[in-house]
């Protein structure tokens, strides 16, 4: 796992980043020959830079955030990369750590060049490398992309059902119970029922906690009863109901 250069034996002060051996702390200490204080990287931030993570804005496991880093890196605006990978804002990123980001990252991709079943095929030494980069990176991104389809699929086909059946905000707060009229038009103002992007904020409570719940009827003047009905499923007209 390490190059020939690195010292396996000298303790980490790098932490485990997950779940594998902080192999960074050494390229930097030891390849780069950087100081102890130039080489530390504050432990938040360390985490977040490869946090498994595909919805993180931080981790250099998502692909659109790899390739700003690089492209900003290239630019010379190192700046800008600090302000983006850096979690812990009272402990910046140094240009010294970006640096020795950017080597380590080249390292690793070339010593791919190295192994594998292609590797005294240089015509696609490369692809490989970059093929084992982007299958680390769809592995950590399913989660999210799994919760973000199934949250807009359903909040997509109760807009277009809205749509066909004809059901407005209206219906749906009649069918809770709610009788006053001046409630209904203040609520059904902002709430287009046949705008995916307004119905997702009431698909995602169907299976929200109470609390979410309540904290969304007091947002909308609802009471209590008025809520629970709203997103009961035995309730006939519900949001929950009809969804179903």
């Amino acid at each position: 796992m390490y190059d020939n250069d690195l010292d396996q034996s000298i303790p980490s002060r790098f932490s485990l980043v997950a779940g594998y051996e902080p192999e960074l702390y050494y390229f930097m200490r030891y390849k780069l020959h950087y100081t102890e204080a130039e080489t530390n990287i504050q432990s938040q931030n360390s985490q977040n830079l490869l946090a498994e993570d595909g919805a993180s804005f931080t981790t250099l496991l998502n692909p659109t955030n790899l390739q700003y880093f690089f492209e900003k890196y290239k630019q010379g605006d190192l700046d800008s990369i600090s302000q983006r990978f850096t979690t812990n804002k009272t402990a910046m990123l140094t240009n010294k750590h970006i640096e020795g980001i950017y080597q380590y990252l080249t390292f690793i991709t070339e010593r791919e060049f190295t192994t594998g079943e292609f590797a005294n095929n240089t015509m696609f030494a490369q692809h490989q490398a970059y093929g084992s980069i982007l299958s680390k990176t769809l592995k950590v991104s399913y989660d999210h992309v799994y919760q973000v389809f199934n949250d807009w699929l359903v909040a997509r086909f109760f807009a277009a059902y809205n749509d066909k059946a004809s059901l407005l905000c209206s219906n749906y707060l009649t069918s809770a119970g709610v009788t006053n009229l001046t409630k209904i038009m203040e609520i059904c103002d902002k709430n287009d029922f046949e705008d995916p992007k307004v119905v997702k904020a009431f698909t995602d409570l169907i299976d929200a906690s109470p609390t979410d719940q309540e904290k969304f009827g007091n947002d909308t003047t609802l009471a209590p009863s008025e809520t629970k009905k709203l997103f009961d499923a035995t309730t006939e007209g519900s949001v929950t109901y009809e969804v179903n």
